[in-house]
């Protein structure tokens, strides 16, 4: 006994596939309370780790509180290269990098400004949005901000006259953690100092 087989095509339908995109935010430079360099990447901040002759190693300021292995590298001039590791004990905040503007601003503006430090409030969350507002603790509260800042910026001398003994270290590297002050020749009447960014040594 025999059968006929018969073969029935099969049309191909294609399943469409659902794609999801996470959205990069840009690299953020701050400083910690510290005045050290701090990176705001997606949410989460990191400090150096260490370097080297063409990356720096970035790793989350909570890696020895949450024992967060989360870890970012950047080239010398703080370009993003990518991320290693995960945060895995805690959660980034989006809100976090415009915040650390807002108080870096702040700072700035109250060691530059010796207006009270109302007017200087005022100045500055006008043209802050709402949304770092909302996040932002009562005005007293950054009043007490603005004059500890100014406390700690006095107690740093500035030089009066040339014969100083040394450069304050608040003189010797950028905002960006980079190089500025190269020589010092010494205390005398024909004493030489010498500022300046590699950024500034290649244009010359």
């Amino acid at each position: 006994m025999s059968y006929n087989k018969r073969y029935i095509p099969i049309k191909a339908v294609p399943v469409p596939v659902q794609c999801t995109t996470k959205r990069i935010r840009p690299i953020i430079l701050s400083k910690t309370s510290k005045n050290a360099p701090l990176l705001i990447h997606n949410g989460f901040s990191y400090i150096i780790d260490r370097r080297n002759d063409e990356k720096i190693f970035w790793k989350c300021e909570h890696a020895r509180k949450y024992a967060c292995h989360g870890r970012l590298h950047t080239d010398l001039s703080n370009i993003f290269i990518k991320t290693v590791g995960d945060h895995e004990n805690h959660t980034g905040n989006p809100r976090s990098g415009p915040i650390r503007q807002y108080y870096e601003r702040l700072q700035g503006e109250s060691q530059q400004n010796q207006t009270n430090p109302h007017n200087i409030l005022t100045q500055r969350n006008i043209s802050d949005p709402d949304e770092v507002h909302i996040q932002l603790p009562s005005n007293e509260n950054l009043k007490r901000n603005i004059r500890r800042w100014r406390q700690e910026d006095n107690a740093v001398s500035t030089p009066a006259n040339i014969n100083f003994p040394i450069i304050p270290n608040k003189y010797r590297r950028t905002t960006r953690d980079t190089i500025f002050f190269r020589k010092d020749t010494g205390p005398g009447s024909n004493r030489l100092l010498i500022f300046f960014t590699d950024e500034q040594q290649n244009i010359m």
